[in-house]
């Protein structure tokens, strides 16, 4: 990481390098009033999906900002782009301010999801010939069952794994979908409006219930999906149930839980906290699955 910021600090002659993040495919800085993206992998062949559905989706997008995303081809590729002003954060800010704020919080999201999904897929596949159907994979349940075993308890289990098997997916919905809307991707002003969104780089189609699992978990108040379905539908028309974002849901924790016992002990105290939060993730949605048996 010394050897990339000394490369930045001579890329950018009088900028100030700070580190932003330590993610799984990238390493973020921010350099100036601009953020730098460098693939641990070395190919910016994501970051130029990245840069392609921002291009794409920001005439649908107003009055929220998405980032104008450039590759440069150098000693050490990267992508830059200028940074979205405002905060980013865990969703779990969400409970500590008033009603007033979080509604915003809610009905801007409604209206993302809403000017997302009613672009046509049509017109998506032109403008993207390379976008992929992403439905959230399913898995052996007798060998996510082993994987949950010693986290959760038997019961716990029994319960997430049958209703895992039972999933379906609704081909007939298929919508134009962002997929990774949590919290560090979105940016919201000091109204608490939302003002950005940044990370499209796992952008596809699939259902409409899988961009409203983030506001299905229990970090956030519990209202927060009904409001953001209501609003959805006000402006749509169309009808998202709390039990299909449940599914959704249930699908993704599964999936993350599937490896609960890979650690990987080169980042230890991250696989740890990761962990913590797939099991009492899993705990909830296990609850909340248990209403619509």
């Amino acid at each position: 990481m010394k050897s990339i910021e000394h490369f930045l600090e001579k890329e950018f002659s009088g900028k100030t390098v700070l580190p932003l993040a330590d993610g799984v495919y990238s390493l973020a800085y921010k350099v100036g009033d601009e953020i730098v993206r460098i693939p641990k992998n070395g190919s910016v062949e994501l970051y130029e999906f990245d840069a392609k559905v921002c291009n794409f989706v920001r005439p649908f997008m107003a009055p929220f900002l998405v980032p104008d995303i450039k590759i440069i081809t150098s000693e050490i590729p990267y992508s830059i782009h200028k940074e979205i002003f405002g905060r980013a954060e865990d969703f779990s800010f969400i409970s500590e301010i008033d009603m007033t704020a979080q509604d915003r919080i809610f009905k801007d999201y409604a209206k993302l999801l809403a000017a997302l999904h009613n672009i046509s897929l049509d017109t998506v596949k032109q403008a993207i010939p390379e976008i992929r159907l992403k439905i959230a994979k399913r898995l052996p349940p007798e060998k996510c069952a082993r994987a949950f075993h010693g986290f959760l308890n038997p019961s716990e289990i029994d319960i997430l794994i049958s209703k895992y098997a039972k999933l379906e997916v609704d081909m007939a919905d298929i919508v134009f979908s962002h997929r990774d809307t949590h919290g560090k991707n979105m940016i919201y002003d000091d109204d608490f409006r939302l003002s950005g969104v940044i990370d499209w780089c796992s952008s596809g189609m699939g259902p409409p219930a899988w961009d409203f699992i983030r506001f299905s978990n229990p970090d956030v108040p519990e209202r927060a999906l009904e409001t953001i379905i209501r609003e959805y539908y006000a402006i749509t028309g169309r009808s998202v149930s709390m039990k299909a974002v449940y599914e959704e849901t249930l699908a993704f924790i599964v999936g993350k839980g599937y490896n609960l016992n890979e650690i990987d002990f080169m980042q230890p105290q991250r696989e740890s906290e990761m962990n913590r939060w797939v099991i009492s993730y899993a705990r909830w949605i296990t609850k909340r699955m248990r209403e619509y048996e």
